[in-house]
């Protein structure tokens, strides 16, 4: 699972493409970590949406292929200012493909 920014994001759909990840989910969120979203003050009052829109961007991989993929992201997504994102690695106990009951690796 990884948080960036939506500037990034078709480099990464990109990047996920040409190593052989076929699917992905994308889904808007928003948040606050070390960057802060600008909020401006109309009469005293904070006016605006105090969180920071970014991208969260979820692949399921073999455990083989993690390594090499974080490090790709992480070239791909890296702009070296605050906020560029994070990169989360999850256990995934079982996967099930609904339509044909295709369990584990098959259902990826």
């Amino acid at each position: 699972m990884a948080i960036v920014r939506h500037s990034v994001l078709f480099r990464v759909r990109d990047l996920l493409s040409r190593v052989g990840v076929d699917g992905m989910t994308i889904k808007e969120v928003f948040g606050v970590g070390h960057e802060r979203a600008e909020v401006d003050l109309y009469r005293g009052n904070p006016e605006g949406f105090p969180y920071v829109r970014r991208y969260r961007v979820e692949v399921i991989v073999e455990e083989g292929r993690v390594p090499a993929l974080v490090e790709e992201l992480v070239r791909t997504t890296r702009t070296g200012r605050v906020g560029d994102g994070r990169i989360f690695v999850l256990p995934v106990d079982e996967a099930v493909r609904i339509r044909t009951n295709e369990r584990g690796r098959d259902a990826l």
